[in-house]
């Protein structure tokens, strides 16, 4: 039997609480420890097939290829739909379609995503969310500054990322979550001591798969049920993104909800009922939590189902 809603409320809100990249990319050795003292050049995934991060190669990447290393891909198929009729009969998703566009550009996905054109499926959606995100990352990159120190020059993604990361993004949060997270943020308390991690999938040094349990509740029988969620968490850059002169990381995370039984676990896959967001993490000392900036912007009257969230 599972769990009610109430019950995994009732049971969460109870509980308050890196592989090494290239030496050509981080410029630095695995051990070369901490160097504060700059300047830091802007870092980035190159996944972003960004050349820098000057205005122009900006400009040229937002007006380019959605994705770069498959030009011939077509771009995003689009749709522009009539409402759905609150009452008479059903009316198909061809019935409703006023209007077909291909996105082909980071430049014409915002443009249309702002008019309301949206993808056929749900897993059209999230490709679509995910492509504003990295567009969205790529804009961010406009305003990041060489940093003159630095407590993140080694970070990178590894098993052990979560005992230095922020649990605010595991953004699979109702809002009781969201404000635990929030006031364990502002406390400097690391995901793995907030949440138990049961895993953490190492895809690479700019990807993990983390496996958080959130509660344990148990059956009509008597069995217990781990529930938590997964979560993907890219890394894409390094630099001074706050304007302080201390380097940040910025990071992108997707959490699903998930439950599992022994050691069989539900697979990362993110297609549904999934949430995401990017998130600029920095710190002051290499030893402490790498706490998201200005954690004050993610506590909408949305994310927070209208709710307050006191610390």
């Amino acid at each position: 039997m599972q769990p009610t809603l109430n019950e995994l409320r009732q049971a969460m809100t109870s509980k308050v609480r890196l592989t090494v990249l290239a030496v050509a990319l981080l410029g630095v050795s695995a051990n070369a420890g901490w160097a504060e003292e700059g300047p830091f050049p802007v870092r980035l995934n190159p996944r972003l097939m960004l050349e820098s991060v000057d205005d122009a190669a900006i400009g040229v990447r937002l007006r380019g290829p959605l994705w770069p290393d498959w030009p011939e891909s077509g771009g995003l198929e689009l749709f522009r739909l009539a409402p759905h009729p609150s009452d008479g009969p059903f009316v198909s998703f061809e019935e409703r379609i006023v209007d077909v566009k291909v996105a082909n550009s980071c430049i014409e996905l915002r443009t249309l995503s702002d008019v309301g054109y949206e993808g056929r499926f749900r897993n059209d959606w999230e490709v679509q969310r995910g492509l504003l995100r990295q567009c969205e990352v790529i804009e961010m990159l406009r305003d990041v500054r060489e940093a003159q120190f630095s407590y993140v020059q080694d970070f990178v993604l590894t098993a052990e990322a979560p005992d230095e990361l922020s649990p605010m993004i595991d953004n699979e949060a109702m809002f009781f979550r969201l404000c635990d997270g929030y006031i364990a943020n502002d406390r400097s308390i690391p995901w793995s001591t907030f949440d138990k991690i049961v895993e953490v999938e190492v895809h690479s040094p700019f990807d993990i798969h983390v496996w958080a349990e959130h509660a344990v509740l148990k059956d009509d029988f008597g069995n217990e049920l781990p529930v938590g969620a997964v979560t993907v968490v890219w890394l894409w850059a390094w630099g001074d993104f706050t304007g302080d002169g201390v380097e940040d990381v910025l990071v992108e995370t997707i959490s699903q909800a998930a439950h599992w039984s022994g050691p069989g676990r539900t697979p990362p896959w993110l297609a549904r009922n999934s949430f995401g967001g990017l998130y600029v993490l920095t710190r002051m000392g290499s030893d402490d939590v790498l706490k998201v900036a200005d954690a004050d912007k993610y506590l909408t009257n949305e994310s927070l189902d209208g709710k307050s969230c006191d610390r």
